[in-house]
């Protein structure tokens, strides 16, 4: 029903070029990730720990 809908709408073409953009990003991702150097990696898994402020025990509240 919801097909048929789209067809006589004329939208059918919004929905497959929809589609299409997402497999395209998706992929992009996958790729990306995995062609991503070990360094690279490392750095990025480190980052948000190391914000250069260190906090003394006394400063942190329970």
């Amino acid at each position: 029903m919801r097909k048929d809908i789209m067809e006589h709408a004329g939208l059918a073409i919004y929905a497959e070029i929809a589609l299409i953009i997402f497999v395209a990003v998706f992929v992009m991702i996958i790729l990306r990730a995995i062609l991503m150097r070990r360094e690279h990696s490392q750095f990025l898994s480190r980052m948000p720990l190391e914000d250069g402020l260190t906090v003394e025990q006394d400063e942190v509240s329970p």
